[in-house]
């Protein structure tokens, strides 16, 4: 089926659903097709979630994909990374009598969705409908009925419908214009419990070719997703119109009025997004722009009527682990702005941050596309994306997996953005909610209260790595003229950040520590204008304390913190008392050059007070400066030999440092 004809079965169902004329639906769903990138390279998105309870009805037990070929896939189908499948509770057992009165389960029951043979040019029988049936149809009905009863195997029954499929093709029979179609479905209907999965798909070919809707378009989206499962039946998903024909029923269901077709609809295209060349046929039949529409469908109901039927937040659950499948292949990066799904995406958080599982699956998409420099940018001019974010964080805090993803996507939208660090930092709570969840992970961390999670899921949300990220938007949004000076006042923000300088080791956890004292070099460059305190002279013990170290890295970072505290006296005094000096005239002769540079930074202030003069003359201070002959390097080390030679003119090298 042409993509086009996908958008013209979505556009109907919108217009069927909200009674708005044709021209403004176009404004609404405006998707251009466009000539798409072949680059189809998956990043590893950096996944638990739980069956809601319906008083009314049965609920449905829990169900994910199991691997029976243990072929390796571009994202992996481990137990583990599909936990949150929240199924709709089962509707009405459906039998054989039901092909019978067809009719009219598919059109009770909200408003009815339109045939896609209305859409496209109308399928004219070639043949003599009774005669055909007779002659060609009915003796392969029989054939299936005798292979039952004697119980052949299940690949000769596959083949027998599969026969029976092409038979319906060849004489211009499938649709809903065949006289004897319920006959066909009563036949096929019979085999739907069994477990071959060749079997099953040929199944769903014959019902959706037959154009079934209603309760029986939600079973056979159940048998689908049966089949999906399996990550050994994705071939039968390559070859042939199954896909097509897949996707064209999930564009005719309402996810307002039918969502429990939607949900088991797109839990199959969920599972099937996880193979990387069905993702690529999938985009290229527009399946993003089908999520979009239903995205905005949803969204649009939740903001008018402040709530959606609760079947609908499955089927959103399932939309969105799709979306999120699909956003990691990196070719739909420019396809998520052409399609408007990232403004699509904030509006998700932002109406449905009350839903764990919804919320779960929004921000591992946000993380996604915010390591695109456009995507992330488009996410952070949204209007509502900043209060939406500090609300879920609040929210979810015990949450980790959440908290760990949406930190990391905020701390993406701050690395480039000045306007971007002003609106999260102005958001009411903002600062409160950061450090509230910094000290409740740094307690988690410190007294082992975090449960073992999969070391396959490198993402997975323990406590250093909630700290990490949280500290990266903290060390980002200070780089804002406005906000640092207002950080760098915060006390428990100095004191959480050397709680974690003395709970952690460089070694044992590089990351965090190197964070930590990143965004500690961004705090105290503004204390300049600041009175020393307590915790600044605690900041500077603590440093003392972690030299000398073997990590280069590690060493810069914290020289480069001693330099923007040296300005004070009494750090100054700490350092010489605690023969910091003679460590950073030894680290002259280190071969690492951004290494020197810092020291010399340092040095330069140290050389401010005659008393330690003596010190740096006992080092051979000067004798290790002329080893460096890098112009870079070479400015600071000659204002130390001018301060140490007790000339001031430091205008005479004028070079930052």
């Amino acid at each position: 089926m042409r993509k086009s004809q996908i958008f013209s079965i979505c556009d109907y169902q919108t217009e069927r659903l909200h009674g708005i004329e044709m021209r403004h639906l176009q404004q609404i769903s405006n998707f251009p097709i466009l000539k798409r990138p072949v680059n189809n390279q998956e990043p590893a998105p950096p996944s638990g979630l739980e069956a809601k309870n319906n008083n009314n009805l049965k609920k449905t037990p829990r169900l994910r994909k199991t691997d029976n070929s243990h072929r390796k896939k571009i994202i992996s189908k481990r137990v583990g990374i599909d936990r949150d499948w929240r199924h709709a509770v089962e509707g009405r057992t459906q039998n054989t009598s039901s092909m019978d009165n067809e009719s009219e389960d598919e059109g009770g029951g909200g408003v009815k969705v339109m045939d896609t043979s209305v859409l496209t040019a109308p399928q004219e029988p070639s043949v003599d409908q009774a005669i055909y049936y007779e002659e060609k149809l009915a003796p392969i009905l029989d054939e299936i009925s005798r292979a039952v009863g004697c119980g052949v195997s299940e690949d000769v029954l596959a083949e027998l419908v599969a026969k029976l499929y092409r038979s319906l093709e060849a004489g211009g029979l499938l649709g809903r214009h065949f006289r004897y179609r319920s006959q066909v479905l009563r036949a096929v209907f019979k085999l739907v419990d069994r477990e071959h999965g060749p079997l099953l798909a040929n199944i769903a070919r014959v019902m959706l070719a037959l154009k079934v809707s209603g309760s029986n378009l939600t079973s056979v989206c159940k048998l689908v997703f049966k089949v999906t499962r399996h990550d050994s039946n994705d071939s039968l998903f390559l070859e042939g119109n199954l896909l097509d024909l897949l996707l064209e029923a999930v564009a005719c269901v309402p996810p307002l009025e039918q969502p429990e077709a939607c949900v088991y609809g797109y839990g199959a295209l969920k599972f099937l997004t996880m193979n990387s060349q069905l993702v690529t046929k999938l985009l290229n039949r527009g399946v993003l722009e089908l999520l979009v529409l239903h995205m905005k469908l949803i969204v649009n109901h939740q903001q008018e009527y402040s709530s959606v039927p609760e079947q609908t937040h499955y089927a959103l659950v399932q939309l969105t682990g799709t979306l999120r499948h699909v956003s990691s292949c990196e070719r739909t990066f420019p396809l998520l702005l052409v399609t408007n799904a990232v403004p699509q995406v904030c509006a998700l958080l932002q109406h449905f941050s009350h839903d764990q599982d919804v919320t779960a699956n929004v921000v591992r998409i946000l993380s996604i596309i915010s390591t695109h420099e456009e995507c992330c940018s488009a996410a952070a001019s949204h209007p509502a994306i900043f209060s939406a974010s500090v609300a879920a964080l609040r929210r979810h805090s015990a949450n980790p997996a959440i908290v760990v993803r949406l930190a990391y996507a905020l701390g993406n939208m701050m690395a480039n953005s000045d306007e971007a660090r002003w609106q999260l930092f102005s958001e009411e709570g903002f600062t409160e909610t950061l450090l509230e969840l910094l000290t409740a992970y740094l307690q988690r961390d410190r007294h082992s209260q975090a449960d073992e999670l999969d070391p396959l899921t490198p993402s997975s949300g323990t406590p250093e790595d909630v700290m990490v990220k949280l500290i990266r938007v903290l060390a980002n949004v200070s780089v804002h003229s406005r906000v640092g000076p207002v950080l760098a006042r915060s006390r428990t923000c100095l004191s959480l950040l050397i709680s974690v300088l003395r709970h952690k080791g460089v070694d044992e956890s590089e990351e965090l520590v190197l964070s930590a004292l990143a965004t500690l070099n961004n705090l105290t460059f503004y204390t300049r204008d600041q009175p020393i305190s307590a915790l600044h002279i605690q900041l500077a013990e603590c440093l003392c304390d972690m030299l000398p170290m073997d990590h280069v890295e590690g060493l810069v970072e914290t020289i480069r913190v001693f330099g923007n505290l040296t300005h004070f006296r009494e750090i100054r005094d700490i350092l010489t008392k605690r023969e910091v000096l003679e460590v950073l005239v030894e680290m002259l002769d280190c071969d690492s050059r951004e290494l020197v540079y810092v020291c010399a930074g340092v040095l330069v202030n140290l050389m401010s007070d005659s008393s330690r003069r003596s010190i740096f003359q006992a080092e051979n201070g000067v004798l290790r400066q002329v080893n460096h002959f890098d112009f870079k390097i070479v400015s600071p080390l000659l204002k130390t030999s001018l301060r140490y030679c007790h000339i001031y003119a430091l205008h005479f090298v004028d070079v930052d440092y």
